[in-house]
């Protein structure tokens, strides 16, 4: 599992490639981030490199600038599972509250 940094910086990239390389700028990915999601480029280099690490993303090259990469299917998968995934824990957090709430 991602965590949220990690996946928003995914879905992003996401939104960039649909699986062939392109050339992206650091600036681009940067400026499409949430503000509680935002990063610096080195902290970029990171993400990326955690991601492609973790086979969602295939680096081509890349420098502190500008990456060119390719997502993945797996990257694209986790996207498309992503809004299921926290409908279901949601539905598990509200359960175990009504459960709270009858043993007291």
């Amino acid at each position: 599992m991602l965590d949220r940094q990690l996946n928003a910086v995914l879905t992003v990239l996401n939104d960039f490639s649909d699986g062939a390389y392109k050339i992206i700028d650091a600036d681009e990915i940067i400026a499409k981030l949430s503000d509680s999601d935002r990063c610096t480029k080195v902290e970029l280099s990171g993400i990326i490199r955690t991601l492609s690490d973790n086979d969602y993303i295939k680096v081509k090259y890349s420098t502190v600038d500008e990456y060119c990469l390719a997502t993945l299917a797996k990257a694209r998968a986790i996207e498309k599972a992503e809004p299921h995934d926290r409908v279901r824990r949601r539905s598990r957090r509200r359960r175990k509250r009504q459960v709270e709430r009858n043993q007291t």
